[in-house]
């Protein structure tokens, strides 16, 4: 197994439990769904909110920040250059409609 970098790990982790709960995450949630400390919690909360990735709602709840957007902003370009010449030579083959989706849980967009 490779190795990892726990902190970054539950960084990533925490990132997605905050996506989890669009009704907003409490600090002291995020950290026992972590199983961390509260205080390794809070370290990563400060984190993920300097780079824009994490807001806390004047309640102090927890939802994503709009650096998530920008991110994925990001994403969608890169995916495309890599995905379109590959459909478009599926539909060609095929002479059918070739489109990407992208699974997120049990959706896809």
């Amino acid at each position: 197994m490779a190795t990892t970098l726990q902190t970054l790990d539950r960084g990533l982790r925490a990132l997605e439990i905050v996506a989890e709960h669009a009704e907003g995450i409490s600090v002291a949630e995020l950290a026992e769904r972590l199983d961390v400390h509260r205080a390794i919690a809070y370290r990563l909360v400060t984190t993920l909110e300097q780079h824009g990735l994490v807001a806390r709602s004047t309640e102090g709840s927890l939802r994503l920040g709009a650096g998530i957007s920008l991110l994925a902003a990001r994403f969608e370009p890169q995916l495309r250059a890599v995905a379109q010449p590959l459909l478009q030579a599926l539909a060609k083959a095929t002479r059918a409609t070739a489109f990407v989706s992208v699974a997120q849980g049990r959706s896809a967009w």
